[in-house]
């Protein structure tokens, strides 16, 4: 049976390589496809599944900040986001990672220096974070002894949960290997930063578990990327392409857990390389109540808008041939989105963007869309969904007004 071989990266967003009718080079797909994936993530985090050669892309997905330390507060916290260089999980278009006027920004900053547990050569405290109620910027503080070299390329794994009274959600996609982030070294003696970007629904009136271990280095990742091709492989060896369809492949890596044994084998390997430090420090935070989110519900879509982000819910699944985009226009008639690039010409075709002033979202995350600056919903005019709908007679589509500002209506 004869494949597509693009229908092998189906749930992954970039630019893959030209694939189909090639002779199977599996170094040369693998360098093209890490190229392809990697290239949209600095303003689009998509949720990152473990699937075939694309578990490989997810490795490389880490964040880093260049650091001139700074004393006090806010002006600390502010000085670790402004330095920082755009990396390919931490887009420099989210709020206070570039210069400019981000006032409003007040109520959702904290400046509490939470130390953590864990081992005592190594000091690790939190820096600042920002949040709402589906975001949530984080800088951590290392503080090492002075016999401890911290080399260039060194990374440190977080592991994120959430507890909302006893209900314990584990932010599997957010945490370990995938959202490893540079240590950068600070302007004071043996001290270095981090920062993690998570975006997940109601995370705000929680506890927000952190554990970092694992000081390793990019040349580790690479290794233990070649592992999980390796063992992924082998996977594939067992399975009767010949006999079944991609979709049965899809399946059949569900119904054998193959993510899990995925995520096992990551942990294993990473036991077994030389790390730069073998540590574990662990602390909770308490994320203070936003819960002013408004909530918009209209023609089965809720949009949840919150100062820093919106989310976007279904009533129904949607099918593999329909894709739904969240648009927003402010009342200064800028409108912020994010589609691909048909979609873009769409929205230009139809005057939805052209001649007007647009803008992307910062990140987007499963259904978690972040602004790159706070918007409150007294500066929205509308809130709309495009619905694309593919067909073998072309593309239709569907706008969805899910709020609108009394001026508007």
């Amino acid at each position: 049976m004869k494949y597509d071989l693009y229908d092998l990266f189906t749930e992954y967003d970039g630019e893959l390589p030209e694939l189909k009718g090639s002779a199977c080079d599996t170094e040369k797909i693998k360098q093209l496809v890490l190229e392809g994936v990697r290239k949209k993530q600095p303003v689009r985090r998509i949720k990152p599944r473990f699937f075939i050669i694309c578990a490989a892309a997810v490795l490389t997905a880490v964040s880093g900040l260049t650091v001139t330390a700074a004393n006090g507060g806010f002006s600390h916290f502010r000085e670790i986001l402004s330095k920082t260089k755009p990396e390919p999980a931490l887009s420099d278009e989210l709020p206070l990672m570039r210069s400019g006027d981000v006032s409003g920004m007040e109520q959702n900053i904290s400046e509490n220096r939470i130390d953590f547990t864990g081992n005592d050569n190594v000091k690790v405290s939190t820096a600042g974070m920002y949040y709402d109620n589906n975001t949530l910027m984080l800088s951590v503080e290392m503080k090492t002894s002075s016999d401890v070299q911290i080399p260039d390329d060194a990374l440190i794994m977080p592991y994120f949960y959430t507890l909302s009274g006893s209900e314990r959600n584990e932010l599997v996609n957010q945490s370990g290997i995938a959202n490893a982030a540079h240590l950068i070294k600070g302007g004071e003696p043996d001290t270095y930063y981090a920062t993690f970007y998570l975006a997940a629904q109601n995370m705000s009136n929680s506890r927000l578990g952190v554990t970092l271990k694992n000081v390793i280095t990019e040349s580790d990742t690479a290794k233990i990327q070649d592992l999980i091709i390796n063992e992924q492989a082998k996977w594939r060896e067992e399975y009767d392409f010949a006999s079944h369809s991609v979709n049965d492949w899809k399946q059949y890596w569900k119904d054998n857990n193959f993510d899990l044994r995925t995520r096992n084998k990551l942990e294993e390997y990473i036991s077994e390389c030389d790390k730069v430090i073998d540590g574990e420090w662990s602390a909770e935070l308490s994320i203070p109540d936003t819960s002013g989110a408004a909530v918009f519900s209209r023609d089965g879509f809720t949009v949840a808008a919150d100062t820093l982000s919106l989310t976007l819910e279904t009533e129904r699944e949607l099918s593999a041939d329909e894709t739904a985009f969240p648009v927003v226009t402010l009342k200064d008639g800028t409108v912020i989105l994010e589609a691909g690039t048909n979609e873009l010409d769409w929205f230009a075709e139809n005057d939805i963007i052209r001649d007007k002033k647009y803008s992307h979202f910062a990140s987007i995350y499963a259904n978690v869309f972040s602004y790159s600056e706070p918007h409150p919903v007294s500066s929205i005019a509308d809130i709309s969904v495009y619905v694309f709908s593919r067909s073998n007679e072309g593309t239709a589509v569907q706008r969805r007004i899910i709020y609108e500002s009394e001026e508007n209506k």
